[in-house]
């Protein structure tokens, strides 16, 4: 799919964007090198965004499908870059994280195997003793994201998968004060909606002290900027050569009592039908290697079947 430059866009031009993931008309203004994105103008706001089209006119085989340019740090290392910020932030030297990018291809298991090995337990875990991370997935509304964000104000919160804090400009601006550079950070929530009496115990306003890491398959360029701006953050987007890469590094812990061999042979269809996969990640290897396990003679014909058909 193509992706538009600086080289071929022009001041006042409509350009196909993405906003909160579909692609929208939006007005171009200029190029930001640092962010490799263009500035545009959408309802009003000044939004950073890779371009997918012009005019009108939208090039690619879905609206969903995003293209990534390949990065001048291997997949692996950019892996490795994950462990390390994450250490960061468990050690207090950094307030934020945030991991984006291709799902399904180990960046909630590279943040959590780090959590482990800091020996952090768990507020969801009825074992522990003095909690220090809690894990959010699915759906958070503004104020379930206040009272998260007191209750784990001396805490490391993670947001797995969870962007509907990305989606509410309540959120948003909460976000943005609970990670501000300031060295008291004070989050309020100044509504009648509050509703302070025996059952709301929430305050008006607290001092945050917590530190945040969002896991998210959305790229760099769908996040808000001003939470970008106050957050370390690792881009793990990948090429399809880089899909197959990484699952090739990491196949060797999957299924240890499976031969090598299968996992070789799976690895090897993958990357020979990698610009036809719709959906590729660690899931589509698991598929291919059940088929491979089953030791039939057209096993290579039923497994293109199952991972081109969408």
């Amino acid at each position: 799919m193509a992706v538009y430059s600086a080289k071929n866009l022009d001041f006042g031009q409509i350009v196909k964007v993405k906003v909160n993931g579909s692609l929208v008309d939006a007005v171009y203004q200029d190029w930001h090198e640092e962010y490799d994105m263009a500035i545009v103008i959408y309802n009003g706001k000044r939004l950073y965004r890779k371009v997918y089209g012009t005019d009108g006119n939208f090039q690619g085989k879905t609206q969903g499908e995003l293209h990534v340019k390949p990065s001048r740090f291997n997949i692996n290392e950019r892996f490795q870059f994950i462990s390390d910020l994450v250490d960061m932030v468990i050690s207090g030297e950094s307030k934020a994280l945030i991991v984006s990018g291709s799902g399904g291809l180990g960046k909630t298991y590279t943040v959590m195997d780090r959590v482990k090995a800091a020996k952090l337990e768990d507020v969801d875990d009825p074992r522990a003793e003095d909690p220090q991370f809690q894990v959010i997935k699915g759906f958070t509304t503004p104020k379930s994201l206040y009272r998260l964000l007191y209750t784990n104000r001396e805490r490391l919160t993670i947001f797995d998968d969870c962007d509907s804090v990305w989606d509410n400009p309540k959120s948003v601006s909460l976000l943005k004060a609970a990670l501000d550079s300031y060295e008291t950070r004070r989050l309020s929530w100044l509504s009648e909606s509050m509703n302070m009496n025996e059952e709301d115990d929430l305050p008006a306003s607290f001092i945050y002290e917590g530190k945040i890491i969002f896991v998210s398959n959305l790229s760099l360029g769908d996040l808000d900027q001003a939470v970008l701006s106050r957050s370390l953050y690792v881009d793990v987007s990948m090429t399809p050569a880089e899909k197959i890469e990484r699952i090739k590094t990491i196949s060797p812990a999957i299924h240890p009592e499976v031969p090598k061999s299968m996992k070789d042979e799976s690895v090897e269809l993958l990357a020979k039908f990698q610009d036809e996969i719709g959906d590729l990640n660690i899931r589509t290897f698991l598929k291919v290697l059940d088929i491979r396990k089953k030791n039939a003679p057209n096993w290579e014909r039923l497994a293109e079947y199952v991972i081109t058909a969408l």
